[in-house]
């Protein structure tokens, strides 16, 4: 008979307990900015004792040894805390947090001090130069007389397009493609950094900023030609900058843009530069210098400072392996498919005027050429005129690509001569979580999913990183919101996709499908339920409810304008549904009638612009609606409006009985066409009543086995129907799904080559929808960490968390770690001789709720090992 034996591990005779791992407005990165609209902290422990937890704690916060703001003793176990105070401007500033445990011990400070700025807004006029050209950059520059004892500095940058910096000569910010985008008509980002004083010297010093297009003027490619589509924040690029120089003496001095002739522009050897087409230089380019002037375009929107964590470089790679075509060009090899671009290295000695190019893809031809079949109309070429000089390296500062190959051919010198490093940069907000199991196609999945969704980091969270798009589509954020919480730190940004989807919501309270908003549709799908998720798994993953407080009467709004195209309780329109599944279960959205909510079904396997024919449209969208309304009865319970909570709660049973009356049979347990999306998606929902569940559940695995074991989802409910299957105890199903390797499934596509997740199921050949670095079927990674590993919050920040793991037959052992406010939990079993080891590490100040063979035991902080034999 089996049998569970609990086991803890003894505290240590001298104990560790220490502050750890300091979040500021949610964002763990070095030296960041904290948000004055949220200017809070969160801490992790780390204690030896089992079942301890914060008692008490004391936030100081300093600047130049001078006490800001001392909380004095908070009692409490909440590891977090909200400055009640506006802290100065322009400050480097450290915060100190002690903590007591549930025996009055105080923590050393390990990493328990951290240093922040404050942000300050320019006040410097937006300034532009005569010289400005499309998808051209401008350089201005400015000399600064630097007074004796200067003992720290500050430059604050708004920016309507993209910029670098430096002080004489010296990047003084590693960050790139500076700052996030925005539709710079509603809200427009400023930087704030510190820049080392020994950057300056005593005297005159230059400060230089470029200045390129970025997406402020991009009408590269199908969606933004002219006279296709024109974003409401396209416009002149131009900027706004202020530098703060204070001294040992207590003096300030403040250099601000402006058009009084201090401030002058010229052309320099960035000739071309566009985020999609790439990037030219040539060495021998270059003219004024010119007087800048004012901008007089468009006004722009309020300015905000960038909290979000920046882009940075990650990696450095090196080719694996490259061959020579018949021409002369080289072909290099990464190994894996990367956002990013390429450094080179020009030797001396090089000939005056040779001209080298870089041409970037994702895939090759038979033939061993680039292929340009998923660039669609992005050109994805740089290449450099140089001139005679030093050896030097070179690389682009306005641009990136998505690619795996990259070809060097010259003009005039031999491409085997230019070194070549491959720089891979994302949104810095990787958190050191991690599955890996004894399975080697699921440990390949994780693998190109985490790669898919980190190449689709820059600000935003794009849905593709080589195409002429790159877009932050929120239908397919729908599901690849509630998976990014397991692999990154969203603290800082999901607050900031929140802000950009606000600041598109119209005054009827619809949003856009994309935001910022380029190209879909106004009105958003109603399956875009990603604009309250922000808000939801901010909460449940880092703490925060301030998304929820902020947004809560924008996320109202938008449920009055999904009301108001309903038709007593459905849906009355759907952009997208259930999108892009196989081709065999895909019509094409030209043919959609909007009457009857069908689509004639297709075997082409070429099929563009794919929407479902076996899964409605309207069913899907008036399914999210009721998803929406249980959230902001959930999000009305956080904000203690209990009348809120009554109302959401009732709109969404008038909802639920709309849907259950139009589209399920409780006699054979189908749900509108009976499709596996249609099943699934009742099912995640928990809209069916409780005697019901079984029937569909069974139709379901039905509908999988009739389907040969392969999905015919797309890519919302190809993410639910695993967490599904785990949950009515069919991990057995689950797993074969996951483990397939013909088509359609990732398997298919690693089979192929695959080193991140395609946007279709099919290896297609042509220019539409064919990206190879798409992340929305990367969330089916969700289910590594929720389902397999079972570990899933159950309070804000991970307080309580539920520990539910399923163990497959197939699989021998797995271990999975996820990172919360309050540490690490970490979770590894395996099997033993007739039974199953699992140890689980449960954070200090949190309680995990573990169910293992049968038994639910609610357990406190410490590592445990349970054995069932």
């Amino acid at each position: 008979m089996p049998v569970l034996r609990l086991r803890f591990f003894s505290e240590r005779e001298n104990m560790n307990f220490r502050t750890e791992k300091i979040s500021v407005s949610g964002n763990y990165g070095n030296c960041p900015v904290i948000d004055p609209e949220n200017p809070s902290f969160s801490w992790a422990c780390t204690h030896d004792g089992a079942d301890q937890y914060q008692t008490a704690f004391r936030v100081t916060v300093s600047s130049g040894g001078d006490v800001i703001h001392d909380s004095g003793w908070q009692t409490g176990r909440k590891q977090r805390y909200t400055l009640p105070v506006p802290l100065p401007e322009a400050r480097l500033m450290s915060v100190k947090i002690v903590c007591r445990d549930r025996d009055g011990n105080e923590s050393a400070l390990g990493e328990g001090k951290k240093e922040f700025l404050t942000p300050f807004p320019p006040t410097g006029e937006f300034i532009v130069s005569p010289l400005d050209r499309e998808y051209g950059t401008t350089e201005f520059f400015r000399d600064i007389n630097v007074g004796e004892g200067l003992c720290e500095a500050f430059i604050s940058v708004a920016c309507a397009g993209l910029y670098e910096a430096e002080i004489n000569g010296v990047k003084y910010d590693p960050a790139l493609l500076q700052p996030v985008h925005s539709n710079y008509s509603r809200q427009c980002y400023y930087t704030v950094k510190r820049i080392p004083k020994e950057l300056f010297t005593a005297g005159k010093n230059r400060f230089t900023l470029t200045l390129g297009d970025g997406w402020r003027r991009n009408t590269c490619g199908e969606y933004l030609r002219p006279g296709n589509y024109w974003a409401e924040f396209f416009g002149e690029p131009t900027f706004s900058a202020e530098i703060l120089l204070r001294y040992r003496d207590g003096r300030e001095e403040r250099i601000k843009t402006g058009a009084d002739g201090s401030w002058l522009s010229r052309r320099g050897s960035i000739v071309y530069a566009n985020l999609f087409n790439g990037e030219r230089q040539d060495e021998y380019a270059g003219t004024g210098p010119v007087p800048a002037v004012l901008y007089s375009g468009a006004p722009l929107g309020r300015l905000r400072p960038q909290t979000v964590t920046p882009i940075t470089v990650q990696r450095r790679l090196s080719p694996v392996s490259d061959w020579q075509l018949p021409d002369g060009t080289l072909i290099y090899d990464l190994g894996e498919n990367i956002a990013g671009f390429v450094e080179i290295s020009v030797p001396e000695g090089v000939p005056e005027g040779s001209v080298i190019t870089l041409r970037h893809s994702e895939e090759i031809d038979g033939r061993g050429n680039l292929s340009d079949v998923t660039l669609r109309g992005a050109e994805a070429t740089d290449s450099y005129t140089v001139a005679a000089g030093t050896e030097r390296v070179l690389r682009p500062h306005f641009t990136y690509h998505g690619f795996r190959y990259f070809s060097v051919a010259c003009q005039g010198c031999d491409p085997r001569d230019i070194g070549v490093t491959a720089l891979v940069f994302y949104t810095g907000i990787d958190s050191g979580s991690r599955f890996r199991c004894g399975e080697p196609m699921l440990n390949a999945i994780e693998e190109n999913c985490l790669r898919t969704e980190r190449d689709n980091i820059h600000g935003i969270a794009t849905d593709c990183p080589q195409r002429d798009e790159r877009m932050g589509w929120l239908n397919d954020a729908t599901v690849r919101f509630e998976e990014m919480p397991y692999h990154f730190d969203i603290g800082s940004l999901f607050p900031k996709i929140a802000d950009d989807i606000a600041a598109e919501q119209g005054e009827e309270g619809e949003i856009t499908d994309t935001a910022p908003f380029i190209f879909g549709g106004r009105p958003a799908c109603p399956v875009c339920s990603s604009y309250l998720i922000t808000a939801k798994e901010t909460y449940l993953h880092s703490g925060d409810d301030s998304v929820i407080r902020k947004h809560y009467s924008g996320f109202a709004k938008w449920d009055g304008y999904l009301e108001s195209r309903s038709d007593n309780g459905i849906l009355t329109y759907c952009n997208w549904g259930d999108w892009a599944s196989p081709s065999d279960c895909c019509g094409d959205v030209r043919d959609y009638d909007t009457v009857t909510d069908v689509l004639p079904r297709k075997t082409d396997t070429d099929i563009e612009f794919p929407r479902s024919s076996i899964t409605p449209g309207l069913y899907m969208a008036t399914g999210y609606r009721y998803y929406n309304l249980v959230t902001l009865a959930f999000f009305a319970s956080v904000l203690g409006k209990e009348d809120d909570r009554k109302m959401w709660l009732e709109k969404a049973e008038y909802v639920k009985s709309a849907f259950l009356e139009r589209w399920y049979d409780p006699e054979t347990g189908r749900l509108a066409t009976g499709s596996q999306a249609c099943q699934t998606f009742a099912l995640w929902l928990g809209i069916l009543p409780e005697s019901g569940r079984r029937k569909a559940f069974d139709l379901l695995v039905r509908g999988i086995a009739d389907a040969g074991m392969r999905l015919t989802t797309g890519n919302l409910c190809s993410r639910y129907i695993f967490d599904v299957l785990t949950d009515s105890g069919r991990t057995d199903i689950a797993w074969e799904l996951m483990t397939r390797r013909e088509y359609p499934s990732i398997g298919f596509m690693i089979r192929n080559g695959a080193t991140t997740v395609w946007e279709r199921f099919e290896l297609k050949e042509n220019k539409q929808m064919n990206s190879h670095n798409h992340p929305m079927y990367a969330a089916v990674s969700y289910w590594f960490y929720h389902g397999l590993s079972g570990i899933a919050p159950a309070a804000s920040g991970f307080e309580r968390f539920t520990v539910k793991p399923a163990f497959p037959e197939q699989l021998l052992f797995c271990e999975c770690r996820v990172e919360t406010p309050h540490g690490s939990i970490v979770l590894r079993w395996h099997r033993t001789e007739g039974g199953i080891s699992m140890l689980l590490s449960v954070p200090f100040g949190t309680e995990a709720e573990v169910t293992f063979d049968g038994k639910t035991t609610t357990v406190g902080s410490g590592t445990r090992v349970f054995e069932k034999k």
